[in-house]
This record gives structure tokens, sequence and C-alpha cells, in this order.
């Protein structure tokens, strides 16, 4: 089927394609028009853009095999159920390794609970891929820098949850806290415009897919990554 070849791509060698093929998977059930005109559409972008493919680099030194992560959410997203949307890019000298981009199993109560629950995703992915790297030979010996752009969600990881608007947050989430406590992870402020895991949330307008394709796809290093990797100051209107 479409959906089933988008998805394969989607799952394997295009995360640009990652939030369309989501969206369609939610009804293969009983498809409709709009839904077919939609595949259509993902396959004439597809057609244009065959050339696009993952991409890494050596970025030398100390920066060489260190884990960094983009992660969003869109809040209440689906219309039928309130769901939010998850998306989240985990990168690794330049490409990206791991991406995601899902519905949220729970209906959230604010867009800083939707992006709490979605860092609290990207999260277990992180603390799964550094095991695997320490396996192979490449401990991660700083916490892996997670890129948010939420404040709060970053408040919330690390000084807890204690207000009446938090407090009804599930406790398996609070993961996300201690892995910031065991300095596994930390969540650091980036622009919302900024954000490539944005374009995996939702349906974003064509210049700024091309403005974040090339960051997921590892053709370009976010300017973020490279000053955060080369320990320099972060760029101003990024943050």
């Amino acid at each position: 089927s479409v959906c089933g070849e988008l998805g394969w791509l989607a799952n394997n060698t295009r995360p640009d394609l990652a939030f369309v093929h989501n969206e369609l998977s939610k009804f293969l059930h009983r498809p409709g028009e709009v839904h077919w005109q939609c595949a259509m559409r993902a396959l004439a972008y597809l057609r244009g853009t065959t050339e696009l493919g993952i991409s890494w680099r050596n970025p030398g030194g100390h920066s060489r095999n260190t884990l960094q992560c983009f992660v969003d959410s869109d809040y209440a997203a689906c219309v039928d159920t309130r769901r939010s949307q998850t998306g989240y890019v985990v990168t690794l000298n330049g490409g990206p390794i791991s991406w995601k981009a899902r519905r949220q199993h729970n209906v959230t109560m604010s867009s800083c609970e939707a992006e709490f629950y979605a860092a609290s995703d990207a999260g277990k992915e992180i603390e799964y891929v550094r095991a695997m790297l320490c396996g192979l030979g490449y401990p991660q010996d700083k916490p892996t820098v997670v890129w948010e752009d939420n404040a709060s969600a970053i408040a919330m990881s690390e000084h807890g949850t204690g207000s009446q608007r938090s407090r009804h947050i599930d406790i398996r989430v609070h993961r996300l806290r201690e892995m910031v406590e065991q300095q596994v992870l930390k969540l650091q402020k980036i622009k919302g415009t900024e954000n490539p895991s944005d374009a995996l949330t939702k349906s974003v307008p064509g210049t700024l897919l091309e403005k974040h394709r090339p960051h997921l796809l590892g053709s370009e290093v976010h300017p973020l990554l490279q000053a955060c990797l080369a320990g320099l100051a972060l760029p101003l209107g990024y943050v």
C-alpha cells in the first residue's frame, strides 16, 4: 500500500516523512478521498526529493559520537480525541539515528504538560541509545542535551511539579526529572521557530519544512549543535 511504502521510508531514511505517515496511518481502516489526495501529495513531494537521505559527518575532537536531541509537541492536535502530538529526533555526529512522530496516549491539560510528556518519551529513547553506545565502546560522559522550546517544561524537569497545575501528571512521566537529576540528560531552551522537531508534530508550511529538513536529515548541522559541541556561546536568535 502507499502508506506502507511511505512508512518504510519514514522509519528508515526519511524523517521528514514521519508526520505525514503518522497521519495517514490513522485512517487505514476507512480512508476517504481527502486521505488519498494527501497520500498523492506525499508521493509528489517524494518524487521531487528523491536525492535526499540521511547524512553523518565526523565533527572531530571530543564532539565525536556525542548524542543530542530535539523534541516538540503540538498541543491538542487531534480534533477527534484532543490528544497532543509528540515529535523528537535524536542525532549523532550531525545526523539522525532515531526519531518519532506519534499521537500521545493521554489527553493533556496544557501545552506545558504536552511538552513534558514529549520530553519524557524522548528521554526514554535517549536512555536506551546511551546504553547501546556504551556497550559499543562510546560512553556518553556528559548529560545528553535535549533542545526544548517550552520554558515551563524545562523548569518542571529541574524543580519538580508541586503546583496544582502539574501535580496530576502521571508518575511514570516523572522519570524525566529523575534522568535530569542523574545527569543522563539536560533540557535546554530553543526558540520554537528554530526547532527542527516542529516538522514532526504538525503540517508546517513549505518554507519552514525546507528550513528544518537539512537539520532533520543531517545534510546541515544545526547551529545550536555546533555551538554546544564546540563549547561556544549559543548563537543569538536560536534560544
